[in-house]
C-alpha cells in the first residue's frame, strides 16, 4: 500500500465526495492507497475500482474507492503519459 499525503496537490469536490490528484504527485502506481491528512493525523484506505480509459490516453483516470463512499481519482498527466507512450512504442520496435 502506497501512502499519499492530502495537501494542496489534491482537490476535493464535496458534492461528489471526490478527491482528485495528478499522477505527478503519486510516487508509484498501486492497487490501494492510504490517503494521509497531516493536519488531522488521520488516514483513509482506497482500493482500486476501475479506469476510465486506456493507459496511454491523457484523459484516463484511475478510480479508487474507500469503504465509506469516498472516491480517489488519480488523473493522467498529459506530458508524463506521452513520454510513457513513446518509451513503450520505442521498446516494441527494438
Amino acid at each position: 500500500m502506497t501512502q499519499i499525503e492530502f495537501n494542496d496537490t489534491c482537490s476535493y469536490t464535496e458534492s461528489l465526495k471526490l478527491i482528485t490528484i495528478s499522477e505527478k504527485h503519486v510516487t508509484k502506481f498501486d492497487s490501494n492507497y492510504r490517503l494521509w491528512n497531516p493536519v488531522t493525523q488521520h488516514g483513509k484506505v482506497f482500493e482500486f475500482s476501475h479506469t476510465t480509459g486506456p493507459e496511454f490516453d491523457p484523459n484516463t483516470s484511475f478510480i479508487f474507492k474507500s469503504d465509506d463512499g469516498l472516491t480517489l481519482e488519480i488523473v493522467n498527466d498529459p506530458e508524463t503519459t506521452e513520454a510513457r507512450k513513446q518509451l513503450y512504442i520505442n521498446s516494441k520496435s527494438l
